[in-house]
């Protein structure tokens, strides 16, 4: 009798060896007994059985397969930094909390800018950290995902006096003095409860150029995960910075250079644009990644320069020179209210594109039915290269037409101020942990400043303005870095036109879990 087993794979194998040897003995036996019929119903049956042998072995076979999958993808959960029993949740015999397994997350961090920190949060970004504690809680996972601090450090050195270097750098966490300055200890804190939404706190705390430590509350704000609400929205609650743009959304330890754009400060003031408020999320059902963000916040206080802001704001730089009137707010038409589209492209595997447009509109602090409408477009590219290198390119654009009311106890005619500009830089990561990058800047407007200028050009805050900085980047650790910038700065408002200034920035965090980040040699926060 001749047997031909033919093996088509390496998952039978040792089956086909085990029917093989069988039907080896059972015509062995056949030849030994005798022949004829019998011999014949004999092997009919030997062979029925080694059939039924080889699908008992295969479906075994099958079995052991689906047994090695499910093994392969809890060692993955483990190596991702999972804790107690993967597939399970809840509390073991002894009361700790078990971990679930990571999920896709959905925060700030991860979103239109983070996420580090950012704002286009409903983006599914697998950051692969673990959580650092996890308990079920009436139906849900209450997760502590990240607990951090950033800290941003610069020494340097410029042409100008100490209160004229004040007004060449708007931004409060700019570096502003001869000598050293720390800018900013910011403390993160992340959270979330699944799956409902997700949570961050943080807290920054700077030192001025008086020595005084200033502590404030950036952001503390929640946002429905996906899926809560129908039809691709969400909601965001609480304190948060306006997503207006790429540079406002962002927290400083996750920006390429180390001081806000000139045309930011003018119309944003020294802290950017924020507060209480609320924004709802649409994802636009497009081929490509389409955002629309419609929000509303309180108009009033220090982060809402261009607004209703206060009277600290105008002592310090008063828009145009206008004085203050304290307006009362009496109905939901008395807040700031934001539109944002964007749209984000991916141009082969290396490339991401995206395109924005951005508007506000609210009352300003100059009269009793004033109001301030500021437009913006920016757009933003980053492309991965070979050998760890990158290219990345940013810019943007904003308007701000602001209505001052006649103020006749100053003397101040009614006016409409317009003020304009833009920012562009180029980075470029020439090698793993090394970047060079150059911004220029150019900022304008029109309507007379008053007050205290005779006329827009003696304004620091308004007047013509150029800038130029080259920057050098070293990021030294994954969560560390060191910059060095120059500035060369040409203005009307200076007596000599030209500043020359020199700085050099140092950042470094620590902590655990997604809080912990600073911005790199590489793509540091997306629109995507």
């Amino acid at each position: 009798m001749k047997t031909h087993l033919k093996c088509w794979n390496g998952r039978i194998g040792t089956a086909c060896r085990l029917i093989r040897a069988a039907m080896f003995g059972s015509y062995v036996v056949i030849s030994v007994v005798g022949s004829g019929p019998v011999l014949a119903q004999t092997a009919d049956q030997r062979i029925h059985l080694l059939e039924q042998t080889v699908r008992d072995l295969l479906e075994r076979d099958a079995q052991k397969e689906k047994t090695i999958e499910t093994l392969r993808g809890e060692v993955g959960a483990l190596k991702r930094g999972n804790r107690g029993s993967v597939g399970s949740r809840g509390t073991d015999h002894g009361g700790v909390a078990k971990a679930p397994a990571p999920r896709a997350s959905t925060s700030k961090a991860d979103s239109e800018h983070h996420h580090g920190h950012g704002h286009d949060k409903g983006d599914a970004i697998d950051d692969g950290n673990p959580d650092l504690y996890a308990v079920d809680v009436a139906g849900g996972t209450m997760r502590l995902r990240g607990i951090g601090v950033n800290t941003a450090f610069a020494s340097g050195y410029s042409s100008e006096k100490k209160a004229t270097i004040g007004l060449l750098q708007g931004g409060d966490h700019d570096p502003q003095q001869n000598g050293f300055d720390l800018q900013a200890v910011d403390f993160g804190f992340l959270g979330a409860f699944d799956p409902y939404f997700d949570a961050e706190v943080h807290v920054a705390l700077n030192i001025d150029t008086e020595g005084e430590t200033k502590i404030e509350l950036e952001e503390a704000f929640m946002v429905t995960q996906d899926g809560v609400l129908p039809g691709g929205l969400e909601l965001e609650l609480g304190q948060f910075f306006t997503e207006f743009g790429t540079y406002n959304p962002v927290h400083l330890h996750d920006q390429a250079f180390i001081d806000q754009p000139v045309i930011v400060g003018r119309l944003f003031g020294a802290d950017g644009l924020r507060g209480q408020g609320v924004r709802v999320g649409w994802k636009v059902p497009v081929p490509w990644t389409s955002k629309l963000h419609l929000g509303a916040q309180n108009a009033t206080g220090e982060t809402q320069a261009s607004f209703l802001a206060n009277d600290e704001v105008f002592e310090e730089r008063a828009v145009g020179g206008r004085a203050f009137r304290d307006r009362e707010v009496d109905s939901i038409g008395e807040l700031t209210y934001l539109a944002r589209l964007s749209n984000s492209f991916r141009t082969g595997d290396a490339t991401m594109v995206t395109i924005g447009a951005s508007g506000l509109i609210g009352p300003n602090a100059t009269g009793s039915d004033t109001d301030t409408y500021i437009a913006g477009a920016d757009v933003k590219a980053h492309r991965e290269l070979p050998g760890g290198r990158f290219i990345e390119l940013q810019g943007e654009f904003m308007y701000r037409h602001y209505e001052a009311a006649a103020q006749a106890d100053e003397g101040f005619a009614a006016a409409t101020l317009e003020d304009y500009g833009i920012y562009a830089f180029a980075r470029y990561g020439f090698r793993p942990r090394w970047s060079v990058g150059l911004r220029g800047e150019y900022a304008t407007g029109g309507g007379a400043s008053v007050g205290d200028f005779a006329g827009r050009s003696e304004d620091p805050f308004r007047s013509d303005r150029i800038r130029v900085s080259p920057l050098l980047a070293w990021q030294f650790a994954p969560t560390g870095n060191v910059r060095l910038q120059y500035n060369y700065d040409n203005a009307d408002f200076l007596a000599d036109d030209d500043a020359h200034s020199v700085w050099l920035g140092f950042q470094w965090a620590f902590g655990a879990g997604e809080a912990v980040h600073v911005a790199g040699g590489r793509h540091d926060h997306h629109d995507h």
